[in-house]
């Protein structure tokens, strides 16, 4: 008896960790490090861990805005960037 493997539509709005990590651009390993860190929007379910693309999609809003801010508050030449670096998404 071969094991099939689904896939969840992002469409439906809920994502695993492989769908956030394609989405963001990330490991699959820094998402799973940001989701126990509480860094990012999600549930825990058992061992695996959801998104709902939403959330996601808010977080990331957030964040851009947050970097935004800063920049125009304080330091003229940071970029967008610096918020990913300050959150450990970045090296």
């Amino acid at each position: 008896m071969s094991k099939k493997k689904f896939k969840i539509d992002a469409d439906i709005g809920i994502m695993t960790v492989h769908d956030v990590a394609k989405y963001l651009r990330l490991s699959e390993a820094k998402v799973y490090k940001m989701a126990n860190e509480g860094l990012v929007p999600a549930l825990r379910m058992g061992k695996t861990w959801r998104f709902k693309k939403e959330l996601i999609d808010e977080w990331i809003r957030r964040e851009t805005e947050l970097a935004l801010h800063v920049r125009d508050a304080s330091k003229p030449n940071v970029t967008i960037g610096a918020s990913l670096h300050q959150m450990k998404m970045l090296p």
